[in-house]
């Protein structure tokens, strides 16, 4: 089998190809079949095989939104980490709420989200990858 060219994303250190970067449901699907993939074998255990078949898709559809199993990784971590600061980010429109309950609230928010299982989880794995692929630790 062929893989498909990068594209000038990935030619620009991307690493992703440009139908990667349309948010879709095919993409939503690979990464959430990733993520269990990822989780339960470690990025060493992980297979693109088992990727593809995890999320129930080809492997030459996983193909053609990921052109490695680095590049699916550094996706699936982005995402994680831009789902976490919106999580965070949530902005109140309660102009009565005071500054002290809001911080608190930020602070408890914070707490639940770095002790979840899966975010351990992650962030260990991100630690195991990181000396071989630094670009994933970032």
């Amino acid at each position: 089998m062929t893989r498909p060219k990068p594209s000038s994303d990935a030619a620009a250190g991307a690493g992703i190809d440009s139908a990667a970067n349309e948010d879709s449901a095919k993409r939503r699907q690979i990464l959430e079949g990733a993520r269990q993939v990822f989780l339960t074998e470690g990025f060493d255990g992980a297979s693109m095989n088992d990727v593809a078949r995890v999320a129930g898709v080809s492997k030459g559809t996983l193909y053609v939104y990921f052109d490695s199993k680095v590049a699916l990784f550094e996706a699936l971590v982005r995402e994680e980490r831009q789902q976490q600061a919106e999580r965070l980010c949530i902005i109140y429109d309660d102009d009565d709420a005071e500054l002290r309950a809001t911080l608190i609230q930020f602070g408890v928010n914070l707490v639940e989200m770095i002790t979840r299982p899966s975010n351990i989880a992650q962030v260990r794995t991100v630690l195991a990858v990181a000396p071989k692929f630094p670009q994933v630790g970032r």
